[in-house]
């Protein structure tokens, strides 16, 4: 049988992280008729989770210390794991698939747009 990866989650073993983040905000008045009253006030924002897009990683592989590879298909027992099935590549491709955890990188770009109306 095949046994889970193990993943290190120490950030010790990990490569330092950083990210830029940029909001902008714009305020808008619109007069009332009624000029008793405050006007209106609008409030446009713009804000870029990880502005330039870096690929940071969150956790690696025990074995390899990569984020995409556990190194079961390179080991002795995984070669004859994988020789033994009815599609050798089949395997390989659907076990790459698995290990590709999308948690394993932080979030890519994100970009988020609001409107805030004071009245």
């Amino acid at each position: 049988s095949v046994s889970g990866p193990s993943k290190i989650w120490s950030s010790a073993s990990l490569p330092w992280k950083f990210r830029f983040d940029l909001g902008v905000d714009r305020m808008f008045f619109l007069e009332r008729a009624d000029t008793n009253k405050e006007d209106y006030a609008i409030t446009a924002t713009i804000q870029v989770l990880n502005l330039l897009n870096a690929r940071t990683l969150n956790s690696v592989y025990r074995a390899t210390g990569n984020p995409d590879d556990d190194g079961y298909l390179h080991s002795a027992g995984g070669q004859v794991f994988a020789e033994n099935q009815n599609s050798e590549a089949a395997f390989q491709e659907y076990y790459a698939m698995k290990l590709m955890d999308p948690n394993n990188w932080e979030l890519p770009r994100r970009i988020q747009v609001g409107l805030r109306m004071n009245f």
